[in-house]
Order: structure tokens, then sequence, then C-alpha cells
């Protein structure tokens, strides 16, 4: 066989791989939703499971799925599009846009696009799963929580929040005098041709929508909603394989930003975070790339890019199970399209525990993850260990040994309790969403 016969055959050899891929995944209930790879041209473009459980309406390609915090990265876009025009620069504090706003004088427009200036993030405010639910205006987000102190000096530390996104939605408004989701429309949507991709979730007819699932105790159940003028340019877009594919394309040939502009975006600091793009090495590539997740969806959106700047690998996620091997499947689904050594992954296998040794692991842990602290409290229920992520919902811990368990609670989740001189556990080990993390016992 000829050298050109052979070449031809690696594209087909490639798709089966992916398929293989993302089915061993959604065999084994770790991924439902739509996935892309492009390489030049799409390599792989599939649906998995079911959009609606009630109706069993299947998940396609062109079903639209929430993509939650990818919304920033168009936000930070359409920032960067008026800093091109002069209309604002990233140095000017957001006193100059938004004067009435406390400590605004301190905060520059960089520390809110880089997630530096110490503003509490609103989504974790006690009361907000009750706030959630109703539709609010931009101001009504920005009273949340501006009367609150900043948790450290502006430009001392990162500090993933919520709450700097909604105020750069406040700056557009102000500078474009349109509303955001307009905004965005006009400046992005249109310009790359999104034109299944928006933010007016709750009016999309069903038949075009995918429905939310979380993780209940005896399998999946509908997830929590919340109105999308809650999360505002801070995450409430949705959109489709297909429109993000678009979206990557415009960024190619510069139609919403100049190529230096873009790449400015990409400088990021030791956390890994630009402008609305969170940067990383994978496979010994550059990537940039931003994930979401909220109630009943999780993404992700990654390009590896060559040294100017240009995607020449795009694979996109979009799942409406909030705990979806998303992370995982981003790095073996990569392995894939590179030609590099990947495995197919099998099930887990589990074990009973003695409750008794469960009594260890009783308690409130604390855990510190991209700038934001979270209260984790975990019980015995049924004689068996159960975590309570305060904000989120109940999630029942398998056991893979006496001490380390996995659980699906907006992304998956391995833990390790490691025992301390008193013998209860101190310090849990955890990888969430593939990020190695930590919590440490307060109770």
């Amino acid at each position: 066989m000829n050298m050109k016969r052979i070449l031809n055959l690696l594209p087909s050899k490639i798709h089966s791989n992916l398929d293989k891929l993302v089915e061993a995944y959604a065999s084994l209930g770790r991924f439902r939703g739509a996935a892309l790879i492009a390489k030049n041209k799409i390599l792989f473009r599939k649906a998995c499971g079911l959009a609606d459980e009630s109706s069993r309406r299947p998940n396609t390609p062109e079903t639209r799925f929430l993509i939650g915090s990818l919304t920033k990265t168009f936000t930070a876009i359409a920032i960067m599009q008026l800093a091109e025009q002069g209309r604002l620069s990233v140095e000017n504090p957001l006193s100059t846009y938004l004067p009435h706003f406390p400590n605004a004088h301190r905060i520059s427009l960089r520390d809110l696009l880089s997630n530096t200036s110490g503003v509490l993030d609103y989504l974790l405010l006690d009361d907000f799963q009750q706030f959630m639910t109703r539709p609010h205006t931009t101001a009504d987000l920005i009273a949340r929580f501006a009367d609150k102190p900043l948790l450290f000096e502006p430009r001392s530390q990162f500090g993933y929040s919520n709450s700097n996104w909604v105020l750069l939605g406040a700056v557009l408004e102000t500078l474009t005098e349109l509303t955001y989701d307009e905004c965005i429309r006009q400046r992005v949507l249109l310009p790359a041709r999104m034109t299944d991709s928006g933010f007016d979730w709750e009016m999309l007819p069903l038949a075009l929508r995918a429905t939310g699932y979380t993780e209940g105790e005896n399998g999946v159940v509908p997830s929590l909603t919340s109105h999308s003028s809650v999360l505002h340019a801070a995450g409430a877009m949705y959109s489709t394989v297909d429109d993000l594919l678009r979206f990557d394309s415009a960024l190619n040939n510069n139609s919403l930003l100049h190529r230096d502009t873009l790449m400015s975006m990409w400088q990021a600091a030791p956390t890994g975070y630009g402008y609305g793009w969170e940067v990383h090495q994978l496979h010994g590539r550059r990537m940039v790339a931003h994930s979401g997740g909220l109630y009943g969806f999780i993404c992700n959106f990654a390009r590896f890019v060559d040294a100017d700047g240009y995607s020449q690998t795009t694979i996109i996620l979009l799942s409406n199970d909030n705990s979806a091997a998303v992370p995982e499947m981003t790095e073996t689904l990569a392995a894939v399209a590179f030609g590099l050594p990947y495995e197919i992954p099998s099930s887990r296998k589990f074990v009973k525990v003695n409750p008794k040794v469960l009594n260890a692991y009783v308690g409130t842990f604390k855990q510190t993850v991209m700038g934001r602290t979270f209260v984790i409290e975990f019980l015995i229920e049924d004689d068996q260990l159960v975590m309570d992520m305060r904000g989120w919902t109940k999630v029942t811990l398998k056991s893979i040994s006496e001490t380390t368990f996995y659980a699906r609670a907006k992304g998956e989740v391995e833990m390790k309790f490691v025992l301390g001189s008193s013998g209860r556990a101190d310090i849990i080990e955890m990888v969430w969403a593939g990020v190695k993390t930590q919590a440490s016992r307060v109770v």
C-alpha cells in the first residue's frame, strides 16, 4: 500500500477512535450531550444521551445547552473590542464607568478581567438559591455584593468571582447604551454567524433545548434552575457545538478582534487565567480554553493554538449532566487527535466499607479553589458517607477503598481522607473536575 493511501485512511481511523472513546464515556453514564472535534476540518461531531428524560427526546448536535462561565469569554471579547476602538482602557479604574460602586477607584478593568479585584462572588452568598429563581436587573445583581468588603487588595491575589463579570457587563451596557444581551448579539454573535446562541433560555421552545440534570440518590434527576438574568455577563449564554465552531472560526479569521489583541488576552498570570481565558499546557501544547459549570450543565471549549495564536485543534464538549467527565474527556480526546497514547475508560469498582470506619470522616471541611472558599460537610446517613456542599445538593459517596471515595457533584470528584494523630481525617486530598485540591477540617 502506498503512502498516499495510508494518509487517506488516517482521518477515518481518528474518527473511529474518537467515536469509541465518546461512546465509552456515554455507556458508563459519564457523558451525555454533544461533542465536536475539529482540526482544520471537522474530525468528529456527535451527540449522546437524552436531552429530556420525560419525553425521551435525544440530544443532537443542534441541541442548545447552557454554557455557564464560557459566557465570560464573550464578555471579555466585547470589552477588548471597545479597547481597540479607543472607547476604554483596561488600565482605567472602574470608577470611570461605574463611579458609584464602592472601591471602584481602586479596581481597574484589568483586575476584573483577570479575576484579581478582590470583589466577593455573589454566587456564594447563602441565599443565592432563593434569589436565582426570579428575573433581576443588572442593578439588582450589583446591589447583592456592592456593600461587601473586598476580600483582598486588588492585584494582590487571584480570586475567581462572577461579580467581576457582572461589573464588566454593566460597563458594556454603560458604554454601548445596549442591554448586555443585545451588546453581545451585535458585537459577537452576529459577526460570528452564531444564529443558535443567545440568552433567552426561558423563551426557547422545549424541543430546541436540553433539560439539565444532576446526580440524585438513584441516578440523575432534573436540576435546580436559575433565571438567565441572574447569571448575566458571568454565565447566562446558551449555544450549540456548531455555533461554537463558528466562534472558533471567527477568532481564527480575525473578524472579532485583531490578532495581537486576542493574544494579549492569553498573557496569563501564574494562576493560569488571562482575560476571560484559561491558559494551560496540555500534551505539550498551548491550550486556551474556558469551561462552564452550573446547575444541570457543564462544558468546555478548548483551542490548541500555534505560536501565532491560530487554533490548530479545537475540542467542544457540551453536556446536560453537571457531573459529566468533561475535563478528563478533553484530555483524552486531545490525545486521540494528536495521535498520542490514551486509555478507554472502564467502570470503577466500588467496595462496601464498615460504617464504623466512616465515623472518622464526619465533620465540616473548608476547601479553597481558584481563590474561592467553600464549606463542605460530611455526615453518615443510612450507613453511607454523604457530602453536603453548601449551596449545592447532598451527594452519597461511593467507596473505592476504606479511605478513597468517588462522587458526581458539579463534575466528578475522587477524594482521599488522610487521618491525623487523633484518628480523625483532618485533610482530604481531592481531584475535582480535573483540578487537584485539598480540604481541611474546621469542625
